[in-house]
């Protein structure tokens, strides 16, 4: 007997706080998917630390989706003098076998960029890819995190020959002017 599909949704958030409260959140939840994968989620440590003082945020988002029997982890940009930028995180209303964050320690490490996703039948990995620029170095940097996500990708394919790996997230498409 074939398992039933899992859904996925992907999507840009552009900040997890904001989307909660203009429903965008709610209305990923409505439509029912069993994993949302989340990019620029936008938040660090000392954010949640304001959460606690009655401004919307993470509470009010884990209460919701506690209320929709759903779980969340989240990767946050940690760099310093970045603040609250970039970030992934994955809302699950399926269990998972793991969640884990980044590369192994390279220049992304600190960006929340990635989060490798186990489950049962296979892997995904969600990943918020650094913007196209028109400067060189933007272009050069953006080819190393390709390279390093190519690189993850056979390593987990080694490390789990019976899974299949799958990307998804913000891969920022090609800019024309």
């Amino acid at each position: 007997r074939t398992a039933k599909p899992d859904v996925w949704i992907s999507a840009n958030v552009n900040g997890l706080r904001s989307a909660h409260k203009h429903g965008y959140l709610q209305r990923l939840l409505d439509l029912g998917a069993d994993y949302i994968a989340i990019q620029e989620i936008k938040f660090r440590d000392a954010a949640r630390l304001s959460f606690l003082h009655g401004k919307r945020g993470l509470a009010d988002i884990n209460s919701i989706l506690a209320e929709h029997s759903h779980e969340s982890y989240y990767n946050e940009c940690t760099a310093e003098g970045l603040g609250g930028h970039h970030g992934t995180g994955l809302i699950n209303k399926k269990p998972v076998q793991e969640v884990r964050n980044g590369f192994d320690g390279d220049e992304f490490e600190q960006e929340g960029r990635v989060q490798t996703i186990i489950l049962e039948r296979y892997i995904t990995l969600n990943a918020y890819v650094p913007q196209p620029g028109l400067e060189r170095e933007h272009f050069e940097r953006r080819a190393r995190f390709f390279r390093r996500l190519l690189e993850h990708k056979k390593k987990l394919s080694r490390e789990f020959p019976d899974k299949p790996v799958l990307i998804c997230g913000d891969i920022h498409g090609a800019e024309f002017e």
